[in-house]
């Protein structure tokens, strides 16, 4: 379906809610769930390379640079594959029926509960990985304004991290991103029983953990570059 983001991708997603809630009407069981974004396994940290996260990680490495971003500009909240995918599991086979629960009742926003996790973490953790993000200096990226960077990044070209940040070209900084994320609410937990709530519990692991495992696999299938 075209819609204003040129893909039609967020009114698809709002038509197959629509279609859910129809069948609600017509007596049906069944619930909507709102995943946030999908990052590498919690463990092996495998990803699609192409997928935002992962391109925004190889970009730093192929641009040696990292922008500037304000005091609050926190990392993409997301959550390990592996962990999404329990939880999408658990909301639909261990919920109770929802039969009779007004609608709002029935949508699962699915999304980590880890700490919001700073721009400026994430520099350090790059820097003392080292490897792929120290090639032209063994003091970590060089840290840029924001436009210089997407400059660079526009350079890389379709091999890199512009593809996912060529939306941002116009813009005066690094974007914003949390701000419309949605916590896990307590009664989620109750709805998905115990076994929900213990898959609830993983999502607030360390996010330093998470994006470490995802440089491991991106570096070890060769999307990073390698020192000379």
């Amino acid at each position: 379906l075209p819609g204003a983001d040129g893909d039609g991708y967020g009114l698809s997603k709002l038509v197959g809610e629509r279609l859910v809630q129809e069948g609600w009407e017509r007596g049906l069981d069944g619930v909507v769930c709102r995943l946030g974004l999908v990052g590498g396994h919690s463990q092996t940290g495998q990803c699609v390379a192409t997928d935002f996260l992962p391109r925004l990680l190889i970009g730093f490495a192929h641009t040696q640079a990292f922008p500037e971003t304000a005091d609050n500009a926190m990392v993409p909240r997301f959550l390990p594959v592996d962990i999404a995918s329990q939880l999408l599991v658990s909301i639909l086979l261990d919920a109770p029926t929802t039969a009779g629960l007004h609608a709002t009742q029935r949508v699962f926003h699915v999304t980590s509960n880890a700490p919001d996790w700073s721009m400026r973490e994430l520099k350090t953790a790059l820097d003392d990985f080292g490897g792929p993000f120290s090639v032209r200096s063994d003091r970590g990226l060089h840290l840029l304004p924001f436009k210089e960077w997407i400059r660079r990044a526009e350079l890389e070209g379709s091999a890199s991290v512009w593809p996912v940040v060529h939306w941002a070209a116009r813009a005066d900084e690094f974007p914003q991103f949390n701000k419309r994320s949605v916590r896990p609410p307590t009664w989620m937990r109750e709805a998905t029983g115990d076994a929900g709530a213990k898959l609830m519990d993983t999502t607030t692991s360390d996010t330093r953990t998470w994006i470490v495992a995802m440089l491991r696999y991106l570096s070890d299938a060769g999307y990073l570059p390698r020192q000379p």
